[in-house]
């Protein structure tokens, strides 16, 4: 994670950051991680069968 995150992330007090991730179906908000470790699949040979995808990085939060 980048130095810049970290400090935001720090800045943030547990009960903000428990009011974003409430939400969240994982209970947790999403990192820089997680979205280079979908970067880095798709862009591995594991990944040559996937076409025209749309995939959404949420950790299962849906609005209606």
């Amino acid at each position: 994670m980048s130095r810049c995150c970290r400090h935001i992330a720090s800045a943030f007090h547990r009960e903000a950051f428990s009011i974003f991730a409430d939400p969240v179906l994982l209970k947790r908000i999403g990192t820089p991680e997680d979205i280079a470790n979908l970067v880095s699949f798709i862009a591995s040979k594991e990944s040559q069968f996937i076409t025209g995808q749309s995939i959404s990085i949420n950790g299962g939060l849906f609005f209606d």
